[in-house]
Protein backbone atom coordinates (compact mmCIF):
# COMPACT_ATOMS: atom_id res chain seq x y z
CA UNK A 1 0.00 0.00 0.00
CA UNK A 2 1.30 3.38 -1.03
CA UNK A 3 -1.25 6.23 -1.32
CA UNK A 4 -4.50 7.22 -1.36
CA UNK A 5 -5.61 8.68 -4.20
CA UNK A 6 -9.50 9.33 -4.02
CA UNK A 7 -11.83 9.45 -1.26
CA UNK A 8 -15.58 10.18 -0.73
CA UNK A 9 -18.01 9.73 2.20
CA UNK A 10 -17.24 6.13 2.82
CA UNK A 11 -13.85 6.04 2.89
CA UNK A 12 -10.81 5.63 0.37
CA UNK A 13 -12.48 5.11 -3.43
CA UNK A 14 -8.89 5.32 -5.15
CA UNK A 15 -5.56 3.55 -3.51
CA UNK A 16 -1.84 3.18 -5.22
CA UNK A 17 -0.43 0.05 -4.42
CA UNK A 18 2.49 -2.12 -5.20
CA UNK A 19 0.90 -4.06 -7.74
CA UNK A 20 -0.95 -0.95 -9.66
CA UNK A 21 -4.14 1.02 -8.88
CA UNK A 22 -6.73 -0.26 -7.34
CA UNK A 23 -10.54 1.55 -7.26
CA UNK A 24 -13.31 0.33 -4.81
CA UNK A 25 -16.39 -1.80 -6.22
CA UNK A 26 -19.96 -1.19 -4.58
CA UNK A 27 -19.69 -4.62 -3.01
CA UNK A 28 -16.98 -3.59 -0.98
CA UNK A 29 -14.24 -5.46 -3.14
CA UNK A 30 -11.51 -3.26 -5.14
CA UNK A 31 -10.87 -3.69 -8.56
CA UNK A 32 -7.48 -3.97 -9.65
CA UNK A 33 -6.15 -0.97 -12.63
CA UNK A 34 -3.37 -2.73 -13.91
CA UNK A 35 -0.01 -0.74 -15.03
CA UNK A 36 -0.81 -2.85 -18.77
CA UNK A 37 -3.28 -0.07 -19.31
CA UNK A 38 0.01 2.35 -19.63
CA UNK A 39 3.61 1.57 -19.93
CA UNK A 40 3.96 -1.34 -17.30
CA UNK A 41 5.04 0.81 -14.77
CA UNK A 42 3.64 -1.03 -10.91
CA UNK A 43 5.73 1.94 -8.86
CA UNK A 44 4.23 4.93 -11.05
CA UNK A 45 2.77 8.36 -9.29
CA UNK A 46 -0.81 9.10 -9.95
CA UNK A 47 -3.26 11.04 -9.02
CA UNK A 48 -7.12 11.05 -9.60
CA UNK A 49 -9.98 13.68 -10.13
CA UNK A 50 -13.70 12.54 -11.21
CA UNK A 51 -13.12 9.03 -11.13
CA UNK A 52 -10.16 9.28 -13.70
CA UNK A 53 -6.66 8.44 -12.75
CA UNK A 54 -3.17 10.46 -14.41
CA UNK A 55 -0.53 7.99 -14.28
CA UNK A 56 3.20 8.75 -14.26
CA UNK A 57 4.70 6.48 -15.44
CA UNK A 58 7.59 6.66 -18.00
CA UNK A 59 5.46 8.82 -19.66
CA UNK A 60 1.72 10.61 -18.45
CA UNK A 61 -1.17 8.65 -19.07
CA UNK A 62 -4.53 9.79 -18.64
CA UNK A 63 -7.23 7.31 -18.74
CA UNK A 64 -10.32 7.08 -20.64
CA UNK A 65 -13.84 7.32 -19.17
CA UNK A 66 -14.31 4.11 -18.77
CA UNK A 67 -10.91 3.58 -17.45
CA UNK A 68 -9.80 0.74 -19.99
CA UNK A 69 -7.70 0.93 -23.22
CA UNK A 70 -6.34 3.04 -25.06
CA UNK A 71 -5.25 5.49 -22.50
CA UNK A 72 -3.59 8.78 -23.74
CA UNK A 73 0.22 9.36 -23.90
CA UNK A 74 0.43 12.84 -22.38
CA UNK A 75 4.34 12.81 -23.06
CA UNK A 76 6.93 13.78 -20.60
CA UNK A 77 5.56 14.13 -17.15
CA UNK A 78 7.50 14.74 -14.26
CA UNK A 79 5.11 15.09 -11.46
CA UNK A 80 1.57 15.07 -10.86
CA UNK A 81 -1.44 16.24 -8.53
CA UNK A 82 -4.62 16.26 -7.67
CA UNK A 83 -7.27 18.65 -5.97
CA UNK A 84 -11.15 18.38 -5.45
CA UNK A 85 -12.03 18.15 -8.96
CA UNK A 86 -9.49 18.51 -11.44
CA UNK A 87 -5.78 17.23 -12.17
CA UNK A 88 -2.71 19.09 -12.69
CA UNK A 89 0.57 18.01 -13.92
CA UNK A 90 4.26 19.08 -14.49
CA UNK A 91 5.16 18.43 -18.28
CA UNK A 92 8.69 20.20 -18.92
CA UNK A 93 8.99 23.68 -18.10
CA UNK A 94 5.05 24.18 -17.90
CA UNK A 95 1.67 23.55 -15.54
CA UNK A 96 -0.96 21.71 -17.14
CA UNK A 97 -4.45 20.67 -16.49
CA UNK A 98 -6.14 24.46 -16.32
CA UNK A 99 -7.54 26.39 -19.41
CA UNK A 100 -4.03 27.16 -20.65
CA UNK A 101 -0.91 26.07 -19.60
CA UNK A 102 1.26 28.54 -17.28
CA UNK A 103 5.16 28.52 -17.85
CA UNK A 104 6.98 27.99 -14.54
CA UNK A 105 9.28 30.06 -13.16
CA UNK A 106 12.95 29.35 -13.70
CA UNK A 107 13.73 30.35 -10.22
CA UNK A 108 12.70 27.13 -8.87
CA UNK A 109 14.89 25.11 -10.65
CA UNK A 110 13.76 21.35 -12.23
CA UNK A 111 10.45 20.81 -11.09
CA UNK A 112 10.28 17.85 -8.34
CA UNK A 113 6.30 17.69 -7.12
CA UNK A 114 3.34 19.80 -6.84
CA UNK A 115 -0.01 19.89 -4.48
CA UNK A 116 -3.19 21.23 -5.68
CA UNK A 117 -4.77 23.08 -2.24
CA UNK A 118 -7.64 25.54 -1.80
CA UNK A 119 -7.75 26.60 -5.54
CA UNK A 120 -4.10 27.42 -5.74
CA UNK A 121 -1.03 24.89 -6.92
CA UNK A 122 2.10 25.00 -5.16
CA UNK A 123 5.06 23.47 -7.57
CA UNK A 124 8.40 22.60 -5.60
CA UNK A 125 11.79 22.79 -7.60
CA UNK A 126 14.95 22.11 -6.59
CA UNK A 127 15.92 25.56 -5.75
CA UNK A 128 12.56 26.78 -4.04
CA UNK A 129 8.58 27.02 -4.01
CA UNK A 130 6.46 28.66 -6.08
CA UNK A 131 2.63 29.43 -6.04
CA UNK A 132 0.13 30.09 -8.64
CA UNK A 133 -3.20 31.65 -7.77
CA UNK A 134 -4.38 31.58 -10.89
CA UNK A 135 -3.31 34.79 -12.54
CA UNK A 136 0.01 35.33 -11.57
CA UNK A 137 3.09 33.43 -9.63
CA UNK A 138 4.13 33.87 -6.02
CA UNK A 139 7.75 32.75 -5.95
CA UNK A 140 10.42 31.87 -2.64
CA UNK A 141 13.98 30.56 -3.54
CA UNK A 142 14.97 28.34 -0.88
CA UNK A 143 18.69 27.93 0.62
CA UNK A 144 18.33 23.92 0.53
CA UNK A 145 17.84 21.71 -2.53
CA UNK A 146 14.07 20.53 -2.10
CA UNK A 147 13.55 16.62 -2.42
CA UNK A 148 10.10 17.17 -2.22
CA UNK A 149 6.78 18.82 -1.74
CA UNK A 150 4.91 16.78 1.19
CA UNK A 151 1.71 18.97 2.60
CA UNK A 152 0.25 22.20 1.98
CA UNK A 153 -1.47 23.39 5.24
CA UNK A 154 -3.02 26.46 5.25
CA UNK A 155 -0.31 29.13 4.73
CA UNK A 156 2.47 26.67 5.51
CA UNK A 157 4.03 24.11 3.11
CA UNK A 158 6.40 21.43 4.09
CA UNK A 159 9.27 20.07 2.39
CA UNK A 160 12.36 17.52 2.47
CA UNK A 161 15.70 18.22 2.07
CA UNK A 162 18.61 16.02 2.09
CA UNK A 163 21.08 15.99 5.12
CA UNK A 164 24.29 14.29 5.97
CA UNK A 165 22.14 12.18 7.63
CA UNK A 166 19.11 11.14 5.79
CA UNK A 167 15.99 13.76 5.34
CA UNK A 168 14.78 16.95 7.26
CA UNK A 169 11.42 18.35 7.11
CA UNK A 170 11.23 22.04 6.91
CA UNK A 171 8.30 24.29 6.81
CA UNK A 172 7.89 27.11 4.56
CA UNK A 173 5.86 30.16 4.73
CA UNK A 174 3.77 30.89 1.74
CA UNK A 175 3.24 34.31 2.83
CA UNK A 176 6.85 35.40 3.30
CA UNK A 177 9.38 32.42 2.44
CA UNK A 178 10.78 32.29 6.07
CA UNK A 179 12.04 28.60 6.91
CA UNK A 180 11.52 27.05 10.18
CA UNK A 181 13.94 23.60 9.90
CA UNK A 182 12.18 20.80 11.53
CA UNK A 183 12.30 16.79 12.47
CA UNK A 184 15.30 15.07 11.05
CA UNK A 185 15.95 11.15 10.14
CA UNK A 186 17.08 8.22 8.28
CA UNK A 187 14.21 7.56 7.26
CA UNK A 188 10.69 10.27 7.60
CA UNK A 189 6.76 9.10 6.99
CA UNK A 190 4.78 12.63 6.28
CA UNK A 191 3.71 14.88 7.99
CA UNK A 192 0.34 14.31 7.50
CA UNK A 193 -2.76 15.72 8.54
CA UNK A 194 -4.32 14.04 11.97
CA UNK A 195 -7.17 15.80 13.22
CA UNK A 196 -6.58 19.85 13.66
CA UNK A 197 -2.23 18.77 13.94
CA UNK A 198 0.16 17.72 11.32
CA UNK A 199 2.02 14.53 12.38
CA UNK A 200 5.13 12.40 10.90
CA UNK A 201 6.99 9.73 12.05
CA UNK A 202 10.36 10.42 12.07
CA UNK A 203 12.90 6.53 12.47
CA UNK A 204 9.67 5.22 13.81
CA UNK A 205 9.17 8.12 16.78
CA UNK A 206 5.79 9.70 16.38
CA UNK A 207 6.16 13.90 15.90
CA UNK A 208 3.17 16.13 16.60
CA UNK A 209 3.41 19.80 15.08
CA UNK A 210 2.09 21.89 17.71
CA UNK A 211 1.97 25.71 17.58
CA UNK A 212 5.59 26.27 16.44
CA UNK A 213 7.39 23.34 17.35
CA UNK A 214 7.92 19.96 16.65
CA UNK A 215 6.81 17.59 19.78
CA UNK A 216 7.90 14.14 20.05
CA UNK A 217 5.20 11.70 21.58
CA UNK A 218 7.26 8.56 21.45
CA UNK A 219 7.72 5.65 19.43
CA UNK A 220 4.67 3.71 17.23
CA UNK A 221 4.24 0.30 18.29
CA UNK A 222 3.01 -0.44 14.28
CA UNK A 223 5.57 -1.15 11.53
CA UNK A 224 4.08 1.26 9.67
CA UNK A 225 5.26 1.77 5.52
CA UNK A 226 3.65 4.55 4.86
CA UNK A 227 1.49 7.76 6.28
CA UNK A 228 -1.43 9.51 4.29
CA UNK A 229 -4.16 11.24 4.61
CA UNK A 230 -7.60 12.52 3.19
CA UNK A 231 -10.81 14.37 3.50
CA UNK A 232 -13.83 13.84 5.41
CA UNK A 233 -16.92 15.76 5.97
CA UNK A 234 -15.80 15.92 9.66
CA UNK A 235 -11.71 17.51 8.28
CA UNK A 236 -8.37 14.93 7.48
CA UNK A 237 -8.46 11.23 8.32
CA UNK A 238 -4.92 10.00 8.72
CA UNK A 239 -4.14 6.39 7.14
CA UNK A 240 -1.28 4.47 7.52
CA UNK A 241 0.25 1.71 5.47
CA UNK A 242 1.70 -1.91 6.89
CA UNK A 243 2.70 -4.92 4.98
CA UNK A 244 -1.25 -6.28 4.71
CA UNK A 245 -2.92 -2.92 4.07
CA UNK A 246 -4.67 0.32 5.09
CA UNK A 247 -5.43 1.86 8.48
CA UNK A 248 -7.37 4.75 9.70
CA UNK A 249 -5.42 6.20 12.55
CA UNK A 250 -7.30 8.27 15.51
CA UNK A 251 -7.13 8.79 19.17
CA UNK A 252 -8.17 4.50 19.76
CA UNK A 253 -6.69 1.23 17.86
CA UNK A 254 -5.98 1.70 14.17
CA UNK A 255 -8.85 0.45 11.95
CA UNK A 256 -8.46 -1.26 9.12
CA UNK A 257 -9.72 0.49 5.28
CA UNK A 258 -8.48 -1.86 2.93
CA UNK A 259 -6.67 -5.61 2.72
CA UNK A 260 -5.15 -7.01 -0.31
CA UNK A 261 -7.32 -9.79 -0.15
CA UNK A 262 -10.62 -7.31 -1.47
CA UNK A 263 -8.73 -7.11 -4.95
CA UNK A 264 -10.75 -7.96 -8.18
CA UNK A 265 -10.15 -8.62 -11.59
CA UNK A 266 -9.97 -5.81 -13.51
CA UNK A 267 -12.72 -5.67 -16.50
CA UNK A 268 -10.37 -4.33 -18.92
CA UNK A 269 -9.37 -7.16 -21.32
CA UNK A 270 -5.64 -5.89 -21.17
CA UNK A 271 -5.03 -6.36 -17.51
CA UNK A 272 -5.75 -9.97 -18.17
CA UNK A 273 -2.14 -11.44 -18.18
CA UNK A 274 -0.89 -8.94 -15.14
CA UNK A 275 -4.01 -10.41 -13.28
CA UNK A 276 -2.17 -13.87 -13.72
CA UNK A 277 0.79 -12.97 -12.55
CA UNK A 278 0.11 -10.80 -9.73
CA UNK A 279 -3.21 -13.20 -8.19
CA UNK A 280 -1.26 -16.27 -9.38
CA UNK A 281 1.74 -15.74 -7.09
CA UNK A 282 -1.30 -15.05 -4.37
CA UNK A 283 -2.91 -18.13 -5.08
CA UNK A 284 -5.95 -16.28 -6.06
CA UNK A 285 -6.50 -17.23 -9.31
CA UNK A 286 -10.41 -18.78 -9.64
CA UNK A 287 -11.16 -16.77 -6.38
CA UNK A 288 -13.72 -14.35 -5.29
CA UNK A 289 -12.55 -11.57 -3.44
CA UNK A 290 -13.29 -10.31 0.04
CA UNK A 291 -15.92 -7.55 0.19
CA UNK A 292 -14.49 -6.10 3.57
CA UNK A 293 -11.01 -5.73 4.94
CA UNK A 294 -11.84 -8.25 7.95
CA UNK A 295 -12.81 -10.76 5.39
CA UNK A 296 -11.49 -13.55 3.54
CA UNK A 297 -11.32 -14.90 -0.88
CA UNK A 298 -14.02 -17.35 -1.19
CA UNK A 299 -13.19 -20.39 -3.31
CA UNK A 300 -12.35 -21.91 -5.60
CA UNK A 301 -15.41 -20.70 -7.42
CA UNK A 302 -17.82 -23.30 -8.97
CA UNK A 303 -17.73 -24.96 -11.89
CA UNK A 304 -14.15 -26.33 -11.23
CA UNK A 305 -12.22 -23.08 -11.98
CA UNK A 306 -9.57 -22.82 -9.18
CA UNK A 307 -6.48 -22.57 -10.86
CA UNK A 308 -4.98 -22.02 -7.83
CA UNK A 309 -5.09 -25.94 -7.42
CA UNK A 310 -4.46 -26.75 -10.50
CA UNK A 311 -1.57 -28.73 -11.42
CA UNK A 312 2.01 -27.69 -10.62
CA UNK A 313 4.36 -25.84 -13.33
CA UNK A 314 1.27 -24.67 -15.35
CA UNK A 315 2.10 -21.83 -17.60
CA UNK A 316 0.64 -18.28 -17.79
CA UNK A 317 -0.61 -18.91 -21.17
CA UNK A 318 -3.04 -22.11 -20.05
CA UNK A 319 -3.36 -20.09 -16.89
CA UNK A 320 -4.76 -17.36 -18.50
CA UNK A 321 -7.08 -19.33 -20.38
CA UNK A 322 -8.74 -21.06 -17.64
CA UNK A 323 -8.94 -17.47 -15.77
CA UNK A 324 -10.79 -15.97 -19.30
CA UNK A 325 -13.06 -19.22 -19.17
CA UNK A 326 -13.80 -18.83 -15.44
CA UNK A 327 -14.23 -14.88 -15.75
CA UNK A 328 -16.92 -15.38 -18.53
CA UNK A 329 -18.81 -17.39 -16.10
CA UNK A 330 -19.26 -15.51 -13.28
CA UNK A 331 -19.36 -11.76 -15.03
CA UNK A 332 -23.28 -12.05 -15.33
CA UNK A 333 -23.59 -12.36 -11.66
CA UNK A 334 -21.22 -9.40 -10.78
Amino acid sequence: MLEVLAADGAGPTWLRTSVGLVRRRTDGAWEHVCPALWDGNDRMLAAVAEDRPLVLGGNGYRAPVDRCEPWTDLGDVTAVAAGADEIRWVAGSRLVGGEEPVELPGAIGTPTSLVVDEGRVVVAGRSGLAVWGGDSWGVWPLADAVRYLRLVRGDDAFVSTSTDTGVRVDQVSLSSGAVVPGPEGATILGPVRRGAHSVLLADGRWMRRSEAEWVDEGEAPEPWTCLDDYRTDLGWQAVGCRLDGLYALGDGEPRMLFRFTQIAPSACAACDRDWVHYAGEAGWLGTEPATRPEGERRGPTAGGCSVAGGPAGLGWGAALALTLRCRRRRRPGR
